[in-house]
């Protein structure tokens, strides 16, 4: 019975974050790792929690860039989605991490493949697929900051600041 019922709690939130947000078609999956987020924490701080309040902001940024709101409070919501594999205790120690924690922690990205539930974003007639593993901290800085509208020396100059 109390397995049922932590699977019912967990479902719950998950639909919560969702409503909430006022998100609709995530994969039911998906879904029940948001819920088990609510039984996490990172850093001292509660992941269900943080990721509600990262898709909010990322919604009220999307409307001030004039891009789809609800895409972005759906990326904002599910972009910790990977903690709930982490068995790392280094997530609720108090204070910073020893640069050799961070590097443990930042290295998720090379661990190998890993069970996937499917694309998190779901675009209509758009086939997705995942056909090579997320970029290693700062691989692409250089590119999205062109996207976005910075010029080579911006970027340089950047560069020579220390900031990317």
């Amino acid at each position: 019975k109390t397995s049922q019922e932590v699977s019912q709690f967990i479902k719950e939130m998950g639909d919560k974050a969702t409503f909430d947000l006022g998100l609709h078609g995530i994969d039911p999956e998906l879904i029940k790792y948001l819920g088990r987020l609510k039984l996490r924490t990172s850093f001292a701080q509660n992941q269900w929690q943080h990721s509600i309040e990262v898709g909010f902001l990322c919604g009220i940024m999307a409307a001030e860039l004039g891009i789809n709101q609800k895409h972005a409070k759906r990326a904002g919501l599910l972009h910790d989605i990977g903690k709930i594999g982490i068995r790392w205790e280094g997530l609720n120690k108090p204070g910073k991490l020893t640069p050799t924690e961070y590097e443990m922690f930042k290295a998720h990205p090379t661990l190998g493949k890993i069970k996937q539930t499917g694309l998190p974003l779901k675009f209509s007639r758009t086939p997705g697929g995942l056909d090579r593993p997320p970029p290693l901290l700062g691989e692409h800085n250089e590119e999205v900051l062109q996207e976005i509208g910075f010029s080579s020396t911006e970027i340089e100059e950047l560069k020579t600041q220390d900031v990317i």
